[in-house]
């Protein structure tokens, strides 16, 4: 179930703005947002926006709002997406100075999943290299000497949340230890660790 939200007569920072809204679902794993807008002395936008892990906003939607129109009751929706996708709903006049509401911001379809841990098991001998992955996926792990050269390269492919182990290769000094996530092609858990 989604996030239900209800709002009455807020101004919030935009001066001169009565309306309403409800935040729920929609067809199809989609969120939506309903804006009852009763009256604003400046044109209006409703913005849909969205964000994905380690990016910035990105506009999806934009919908005009003319004021000599209203009352006037505007939907926009969302396309359905992946879990860790951040959604915001905004009514926005037409400049930074002409204010802004937030109407709904968060993880609709779930938060982020946590990130690949790396742990170094030195009580074993020889040592071990400990990954626990917070869902499934295809990932990289690469080890990296200190001169930046690769030392090493797995891959794993798991179809659910596990704890993968493997034997460290004898080599002593010191390394970088890196995930990277082949679907979303970002390094996406690093750790430096002395041998």
């Amino acid at each position: 179930m989604y996030p239900l939200a209800i709002c009455l007569w807020l101004v919030d920072s935009l001066r001169g703005v009565q309306y309403t809204h409800v935040i729920g679902e929609g067809e199809g794993g989609c969120l939506c947002a309903r804006v009852y807008i009763q009256q604003a002395d400046k044109p209006l936008f409703l913005l849909v926006e969205g964000q994905l892990p380690g990016e910035s906003w990105r506009l999806w939607q934009r919908v005009a709002v003319d004021r000599w129109s209203l009352p006037r009751e505007v939907k926009v929706c969302t396309g359905p997406h992946r879990g860790g996708t951040k959604v915001r709903f905004r009514l926005v006049g037409p400049t930074l100075s002409a204010g802004q509401a937030t109407l709904y911001e968060g993880f609709p379809w779930g938060a982020p999943p946590r990130p690949p841990e790396i742990h170094i098991v030195t009580e074993a001998n020889p040592p071990l290299l400990r990954l626990l992955l917070g869902e499934g996926g295809t990932y990289l792990v690469r080890g990296y000497n200190r001169f930046g050269e690769e030392i090493f390269s797995i891959p794993i492919h798991e179809s659910q949340a596990t704890e993968v182990t493997y034997v460290w290769p004898a080599l002593k000094g010191q390394f970088l230890l890196q995930v990277y996530d082949v679907q979303t092609q970002k390094v996406v858990t690093e750790k430096s660790v002395r041998l």
